[in-house]
């Protein structure tokens, strides 16, 4: 049990684009808020401390694991993203339903858009709707990014049925046709070979609808209507049949034989039968095939797939041969951007680790600069009053007995390894141990500012037993924010002198 990301398809990069699709995926981790968290102990203290993930291993092979998501606040099982030059892979476990899961999803999409084939992600071996991490991925990378698995839906099909997942579901809701798609941005080819294939009663109700009509198939400026030529086509199989003067069999031979190579021999036939096969053959120049092969399928008695697959062996295109009929000059729309915020549904100060000045778009909130200045104030004072600790093993312990308490309020507590090792390595600073002293305080406040429930329990008493959930819930969130201003050094530097 569980949820689960995977690709399939084609998973080979051009060696040219390999470079830059590592970095994306690092960028989307990162910007994604995808981290690891590394135990050390200290003066018997366990300190859970986070970082993003990325170690050398080897002279050209790197990797980057992760099994937390900062914003999610929560783990699952590893996912790893390794690389070298020749190659890159992304693998994971169990991946839940939240920010770690679609982050995820969303640097499997992105490998969709660099591949030399086609391939796609699958969450729990499903197509997931894509547009919403699209947009985000065109936000971070300023990109035109489509949601091409909608305008060809015919190809994702085939690809599900080539590694036999699971598409039933997926065709009962018709999510890709229209839906999920604004007017204009899916092929309408793609979409009759899909329906052919999988939901043939769409593709009948086209011929249905104008059954009755004239077989005018092109109107005043000559251009084919999509109902009279599909209508044209499925009533030629009719005449056909009712013309024929050979045997069924022969008939469908005939058939087949034009649908691998385009052509039929047309020596054995009267004129009304060449009439109706020079027709149906130029027909078969601008209809999608698998609507022609189901058709046929229909007229004759005939199972569909064992017809298309032995047609295919022969003739493996399934587009039309001037599919500008039914398209146009149509092309898939690239997806609106999505800023990072509105993709995990966080604010700019729960990312104030990722704030950098001129370069970033973290839009911190009046609120958050109020905090900093308090805090800057604070630090001030505590500084002024210099050393609080003489020697580098005291400042030490005191860091790890803060650090300690601090994720006693909160099991999900946790600073940043550089802002460990950076205050550790400066311990002779005077605002450095500020920092520390001021992290003790605010923890302390958190837990003297507890709330309780209507029965005087304190509320998350019941969290895990390492910790003994007293932490105020509005006093954890600043708590938070505080870590992640003392591991963003940039942040840090401007906001409090440090």
């Amino acid at each position: 049990m569980g949820s689960y990301i995977d690709f399939i398809g084609d998973t080979e990069i051009p060696c040219d684009r390999r470079r830059e699709f590592r970095e994306r995926v690092l960028t989307v981790f990162n910007q994604g808020g995808m981290m690891r968290i590394d135990q050390v102990n200290v003066f018997g203290k366990k300190l859970w401390l986070l970082h993003t993930g990325e170690e050398e291993v080897g002279s050209d092979r790197k990797t980057c694991e992760v099994w937390y998501n900062y914003f999610e606040n929560d783990c699952w099982e590893c996912a790893v993203f390794e690389w070298d030059s020749n190659s890159a892979s992304i693998g994971s476990g169990k991946v839940g339903g939240l920010h770690f899961a679609r982050v995820l999803y969303a640097a499997q999409v992105l490998r969709e858009f660099y591949v030399k084939g086609f391939g796609m992600a699958l969450y729990n071996g499903c197509i997931v709707d894509a547009r919403e991490l699209t947009g985000w991925l065109n936000h971070l990378f300023d990109e035109q990014y489509t949601n091409a698995r909608v305008w060809d839906i015919w190809k994702t099909a085939l690809l599900l049925r080539k590694f036999d997942c699971e598409i039933d579901g997926w065709i009962s809701e018709y999510r890709f046709f229209p839906s999920w798609v604004e007017e204009s941005s899916y092929s309408l080819s793609s979409s009759l070979n899909f329906f052919a294939a999988y939901s043939p009663e769409i593709v009948r109700a086209f011929v249905l609808e104008d059954g009755a009509r004239a077989y005018g198939c092109q109107d005043e400026n000559g251009k084919f209507k999509t109902v009279e030529t599909l209508t044209r086509a499925r009533h030629i199989l009719t005449e056909m049949e009712e013309a024929a003067e050979d045997s069924r069999e022969e008939t469908i031979e005939r058939l087949k034989n034009m649908l691998k190579s385009g052509s039929a021999s047309q020596e054995e036939l009267h004129s009304e039968q060449k009439t109706l096969y020079k027709e149906l053959a130029f027909y078969q120049g601008i209809i999608p095939r698998n609507v022609l092969i189901r058709f046929m399928a229909d007229q004759f008695g005939l199972d569909f797939w064992a017809l298309y697959d032995e047609v295919s062996a022969f003739a493996p295109g399934d587009e039309p041969i001037d599919s500008r009929v039914f398209d146009g000059n149509k092309k898939p729309r690239p997806i609106r951007k999505v800023s990072t915020e509105t993709f995990l549904n966080v604010t700019g100060d729960d990312r104030a680790y990722w704030w950098r000045e001129g370069g970033g778009n973290v839009r911190l909130s009046p609120a958050m600069y109020a905090r900093l200045a308090a805090w800057q104030l604070e630090i001030d004072d505590i500084a002024a009053q210099g050393l609080a600790f003489a020697d580098g093993n005291r400042f030490l312990e005191a860091l790890a007995d803060t650090l300690d308490g601090v994720r006693k309020l909160d099991r999900f507590l946790f600073a940043f390894r550089d802002t460990f090792y950076d205050l550790q390595m400066h311990w002779k600073d005077a605002r450095r141990q500020a920092l520390v002293v001021l992290l003790r305080r605010l923890s302390e406040r958190c837990r003297k500012n507890r709330k309780t429930d209507e029965t005087g329990k304190e509320e998350g008493a019941d969290n895990a037993s390492d910790t003994d959930g007293t932490g105020n819930p509005d006093e954890i969130k600043w708590l938070r924010r505080y870590l992640a201003v003392l591991g963003n050094m940039e942040l840090r530097k401007k906001a409090l002198g440090v």
